[in-house]
């Protein structure tokens, strides 16, 4: 009966000193983790190991580089929020930052932000390639004032212009409503124009005052100096639109002078018209 008795006892000293070694491992356990937690997250907000302490420029022409680096370096700031924590890497969102720079510079056409960990940001630019100034008319539809922007190679709108005049830069003009981000044309219609406009004044000393959109493709180009207008094909080979009008200028002569219009925009024919003339304009086979 002693023995048993012992027995029972010795059983729950057992289990007792059991649930005594859990409870510790538990405390011990509970205690590691709560210093890992805590030094990981004093390592993350307050030691600076990912702060952003290096930032490259990459692809900047226009922009000042100084410029769009103090413009993200202001943006990461405001991420380091009350000001005893760090801006660090993980809590950067790379679109925000991306769309920050876009915002604030508006000759970027895109930007793209790469993190290097621990501490490194790189940003790469692309920015528009300016091709010239898009207008858009007034007119019975649309009554607001001429409204001018900034056009690139691509056709794509990316600031506003003031109306401009003169012949070094091409000016578009078109009656079809626009904002800044639309794409008015495509990149292989401004490549035209754009060769148009050179070899016009070149060749043949036509200033070109503005081009204008009437119909697309149909397109209108007035001169400074000659009041008569050309009227051609926008999505035509530029250089064939060129031999048509050569090959009308010789067959015109000295009449050239008297004309109110050419029109090239039927493949190898040219149609004219003079000043008070009355009934069909004439036409020249230009091949």
């Amino acid at each position: 009966m002693v023995i048993k008795d012992l027995r029972q006892f010795q059983i729950k000293r057992r289990n007792t000193l059991r649930l005594r070694r859990s409870v510790w491992r538990v405390v011990t356990l509970s205690s590691v983790c709560a210093l890992f937690v805590g030094g990981l997250g004093y390592a993350v907000f307050f030691s600076g190991l990912f702060a952003v302490r290096h930032m490259a420029i990459n692809g900047a022409r226009i922009i000042d580089a100084s410029a769009l680096k103090a413009a993200a370096e202001s943006y990461v700031d405001t991420i380091a929020q009350p000001e005893y924590l760090n801006a660090n890497m993980l809590a950067l969102v790379s679109g925000d930052l991306e769309r920050a720079i876009r915002e604030r510079f508006k000759v970027i056409a895109s930007v793209r932000v790469e993190k290097h960990y621990p501490s490194r940001l790189v940003i790469e630019v692309r920015e528009h390639a300016f091709a010239g100034i898009w207008c858009v008319e007034r007119t019975q539809a649309y009554e607001e004032p001429e409204k001018c922007f900034v056009m690139d190679t691509e056709g794509i709108l990316y600031d506003d212009a003031a109306s401009i005049s003169g012949t070094l830069v091409m000016v578009v003009k078109s009656p079809r409503p626009a904002v800044i981000s639309d794409a008015v044309t495509d990149a292989n219609t401004i490549h035209s124009l754009q060769f148009l406009h050179r070899q016009l004044r070149d060749r043949w000393g036509l200033a070109v005052n503005a081009f204008r959109f009437n119909a697309p493709p149909d397109m209108e180009a007035s001169f400074v100096s000659d009041p008569w207008k050309l009227i051609f094909d926008a999505s035509r080979n530029a250089p064939d639109t060129l031999y048509a009008l050569e090959k009308t200028f010789t067959a015109l002569g000295d009449r050239r002078s008297a004309l109110t219009y050419i029109d090239l925009r039927v493949s190898h024919r040219s149609y004219y018209a003079f000043d008070g003339a009355e009934g069909f304009p004439e036409e020249i086979t230009s091949d």
